[in-house]
């Protein structure tokens, strides 16, 4: 199909001439010259059913009791488009433009059908889901089958986070469960920590046809889990005040850390997050288990230098852009999709590639000896295996090296890596 604009003498618009070069034998089985905007030409009546179809709307999709509704019946634009409706449900009853509903006791998804008409042409039909939503639900099985917009109200214990809280967006993924089942919770906007007992107050939601509770659920602690609190230190030692080894969640515990003889302290970080000293004392907070990791430097001794940026946030890509490699003074960051069927994409929200569960991102370079990984935010929670060296807390280190190879664990979900810093060693 082609469509030409054809511009008339501009005078008298009184005639026209149209060439079309022919390289090939075909047909034409209709030829229509407007000498209107085709924007007000004359409708047919398949175009007004298609037209009055897609405005046709429903003010209300949900029904909580008994009540009636009015239907539109003629078109909106074109009265002589009639509008019927139908339904298999028994939850309805309908006479012309009036529907009674009759909720029963069970939660469900029901469908009304309209069915639109215009003089000779085929009519046809759009279905509009209605929720009957009587029943709130009160466990995590009811929930994971519930009609999608159901309220469901329970409670459970904190069983894993999925993307650890987000400070700029204030929220995060965790999986709450009742011993049995389990279901996840959408961007709550209440930090919590593995271990928790919380209450639930939301709607279902799904996402990839699982059930979920969708954002905007209240989230309340009603007793706070205990965890252990373990201590990483290289070249370094670490005191607890109290002596402690663990506690409830969401406490605080103070801690001094003095690096061995010949070393100075390089980062001290409490679940990965990096803390500095008040009066040489630090302070941080039980979140589900608890590492705290020091990391030092010997004194005197030669530093890595950075040598190469990789920087996903600054180069311009489009929402959803599949990224392949980039390079930065030699040092390349190649991605594949290795056992995944989704491929490695940059997303605006977040700002950051995300590298799906199997798949691979590997650094080619002379001499690294240290990698640092800026994630982007609401990173998830897969872990990420390399093929040599160590990755602790976002930083690779390893013997010199001109390749590091880092799988994404998992069959589903993402790491967001929105900067890599590749460090060598001063030549």
């Amino acid at each position: 199909q082609r469509e030409y604009t054809i511009t008339p003498d501009a005078q008298t618009y009184t005639y026209f001439k149209m060439e079309i070069l022919l390289s090939y034998s075909f047909y034409f089985d209709e030829i229509k010259i407007w000498f209107v905007n085709p924007a007000t030409a004359p409708k047919t009546d398949d175009d007004k059913i298609a037209e009055e179809k897609d405005a046709l709307s429903l003010a209300v999709k949900e029904y909580t009791e008994n009540g009636t509704a009015t239907l539109p019946v003629v078109g909106a634009t074109y009265p002589e488009v009639t509008i019927a409706w139908s339904s298999e449900a028994t939850e309805f009853a309908i006479d012309g433009a009036n529907l009674t509903i009759t909720v029963g006791t069970e939660n469900k998804v029901v469908t009304l059908t309209a069915t639109i008409s215009c003089g000779n042409a085929t009519a046809a039909t759009k279905d509009f889901s209605i929720l009957i939503n009587v029943k709130v639900v009160e466990t995590i099985e009811e929930a994971l089958s519930a009609p999608v917009g159901v309220s469901a109200s329970f409670s459970g214990t904190v069983a894993s986070i999925k993307s650890p809280w987000n400070a700029q967006y204030g929220n995060m993924d965790f999986f709450v469960s009742d011993g049995t089942n389990q279901i996840l919770v959408f961007r709550s906007s209440t930090l919590v920590a593995v271990g928790d007992t919380v209450s639930i107050e939301g709607a279902i939601g799904t996402f990839s046809d699982v059930n979920q509770i969708a954002q905007g659920a209240t989230v309340t602690i009603t007793a706070n889990g205990q965890s252990t609190i373990t201590v990483n230190a290289t070249n370094a030692t670490v005191e607890i005040a109290g002596g402690i080894t663990g506690g409830p969640n969401h406490t605080t515990f103070t801690f001094t850390v003095t690096a061995n003889q010949g070393y100075e302290i390089d980062a001290v970080k409490v679940n990965g997050t990096a803390v500095t000293a008040e009066q040489g004392v630090y302070t941080g907070t039980i979140l589900g288990a608890t590492t705290v990791t020091v990391t030092t430097t010997e004194i005197g001794a030669v530093q890595p230098v950075l040598t190469a940026t990789i920087d996903f946030t600054s180069q311009g890509y489009a929402n959803a852009t599949e990224v392949s490699s980039l390079t930065d003074n030699g040092y390349t960051a190649t991605l594949d999709k290795g056992t995944n069927s989704n491929v490695p994409k940059y997303y605006s929200s977040g700002n950051a590639v995300r590298v799906y569960g199997g798949n691979t991102l590997t650094i080619t370079g002379a001499n690294i000896v240290k990698i640092v990984i800026t994630f982007g935010s609401s990173d998830g929670s897969n872990t990420i295996s390399v093929n040599v060296g160590t990755l602790a807390d976002g930083v690779w280190t390893g013997e010199s090296t001109n390749s590091i190879t880092f799988t994404i664990d998992g069959t589903s979900d993402n790491r967001r890596f929105a900067k890599i810093e590749i460090y060598t060693m001063p030549a």
